[in-house]
């Protein structure tokens, strides 16, 4: 068996580099694929509507969940809120290991939750406007049920004026 060398964690690397790029076109959901060494970011693909703001050769942000996957070595997720980046996201860091299982970078893909929250904020929406017209419905019947009492004592007051005359 031969010996793993240094190069192996480098092919490990250059093989998500070329695979990024094609990432956006087989996943259904809206991405960022972000590669990185343990010092800083090889390359970021965006997502198809929306960028992070970041560029290769940035170095590992303090915080950061790819810096905190590289760092603690092990698997990552986390929501993002709105605040950070203007929209919700869903943000998941791997570490990427060499031959001899030393951490020799990672590997952060974010999904937009922007489609998402447009739909509850719709659904929100749709229910408010579902309440309201529900209201106005009982709002009406009670109106309906009102005329039609006040019509039946119409009815008997003219039948009571008949009745005298």
């Amino acid at each position: 068996m031969e010996k793993p060398t240094v190069n192996d964690g480098i092919d490990l690397i250059s093989a998500f580099v070329k695979v990024a790029p094609l990432l956006n076109s087989l996943v259904q959901d809206d991405i960022t694929v972000g590669i990185y060494d343990t010092e800083k970011l090889i390359m970021n693909i965006p997502g198809k509507t929306f960028a992070l703001n970041v560029k290769a050769g940035d170095p590992l942000a303090e915080g950061d969940i790819i810096t905190n996957a590289i760092r603690q070595n092990r698997s990552l997720s986390a929501v993002i809120p709105k605040e950070i980046f203007g929209f919700p996201l869903i943000a998941r860091a791997i570490p990427l290991h060499d031959e001899l299982g030393r951490v020799i970078g990672g590997v952060g893909l974010g999904t937009s939750l922007e489609k998402a929250n447009k739909l509850f904020e719709m659904a929100e929406s749709f229910s408010a406007i579902v309440e309201q017209t529900a209201a106005s419905i009982e709002e009406i019947n009670g109106s309906v049920t009102k005329l039609a009492d006040r019509a039946t004592e119409m009815t008997v007051q003219m039948k009571d004026v008949s009745s005298s005359a």
